[in-house]
């Protein structure tokens, strides 16, 4: 039986916010931002014969998972993307 799996490759970098948000003039200090992280959930499964996965639908996922990423994206509340990571598919 073969599966795919995939290969999780990480790079942090720092990033300079500016003070006021380019797009509103808002300060940043006053607004509300959005920050998107990528979390891992595991979950109980089954590999079929042909390969395919089944979930469990029985087991909830859990509230939080196994690792965390960090910041991939950052915004301001008027939708203004600050400083966004990227995803390259190799």
């Amino acid at each position: 039986m073969k599966i795919t799996i995939a290969d999780v490759r990480i790079q942090t970098r720092e990033v300079e916010l500016p003070d006021i948000c380019p797009k509103c003039g808002e300060s940043l200090g006053d607004v509300a931002l959005t920050g998107y992280e990528y979390q891992d959930q595991s979950r109980a499964m089954s590999v079929r014969k042909d390969g395919n996965v089944d979930y469990k639908d029985s087991d909830p996922l859990p509230e939080s998972g196994e690792s965390y990423i960090g910041w991939v994206s950052l915004s301001c509340e008027c939708g203004d993307v600050l400083a966004q990571g990227t995803e390259e598919r190799i």
